[in-house]
């Protein structure tokens, strides 16, 4: 077995210090981008939390008969509309056919601005940023409440559950579909010659 000299021995010691200290800054690369990315989704999920017209959308998700305030037009003034399962439906039918009054309109708008948020999440996960286990517990309960109907454990009638992907799919918010097979649902993909729940 060859003996190493002092020359080799100490090549030997200069390789594994710096072994060690790229494995210690590796180690540390690694800890300190977890830290960035939890402070960055953080960010990320406070900001839609804390968004007015998200807010409103997750109240409208969650009960019924629910009393939103919207500004009314042309004023600074705000009226406070009591959202039903109803009025959901008539505001979300996917057609730009139809004319629809003030609240349904504010309604409408809401659902566009929330979606628009939701989807960037899955941007997000698409540009590795983030995973889909990141944002799983902040978003599971909302996005089962849009998937999933009364009858099969969810919040909201069958009807809105439908018209809603009908307004997902015809205003093609794609990502929200996607991030929403993500987790695990597999909505019926909405037809632009599908009937959608006549408006009154």
């Amino acid at each position: 077995m060859p003996v190493l000299d002092a020359k080799d021995t100490i090549s030997l010691l200069g390789v594994i210090v710096a072994l060690g200290v790229s494995i210690k800054g590796i180690a540390e690369y690694r800890k300190a981008y977890r830290w960035k990315k939890a402070e960055f989704l953080a960010q990320e999920v406070k900001s839609f939390r804390q968004d007015a017209d998200v807010k409103k959308v997750l109240l409208l998700l969650d009960w019924t008969n629910m009393p939103i305030q919207f500004p009314e037009n042309g004023t600074s003034e705000k009226r406070e509309v009591i959202c039903t399962d109803d009025l959901l439906c008539s505001s979300l039918i996917p057609s730009d056919d139809v004319e629809f009054n003030d609240d349904e309109t504010a309604v409408r708008l809401l659902f566009d601005q929330y979606l628009d948020k939701l989807g960037m999440f899955e941007r997000y996960i698409q540009a590795k940023l983030i995973t889909i286990d990141d944002i799983r517990p902040y978003l599971q309960y909302w996005i089962d409440a849009m998937c999933k109907s009364n009858k099969n454990g969810g919040r909201k009638e069958q009807k809105v559950i439908e018209q809603l992907w009908g307004f997902i799919d015809k205003y093609k918010f794609g990502s929200v579909r996607t991030l929403c097979e993500e987790f695990g649902h597999r909505m019926p993909v909405w037809k632009e010659s599908a009937s959608a729940i006549p408006h009154d």
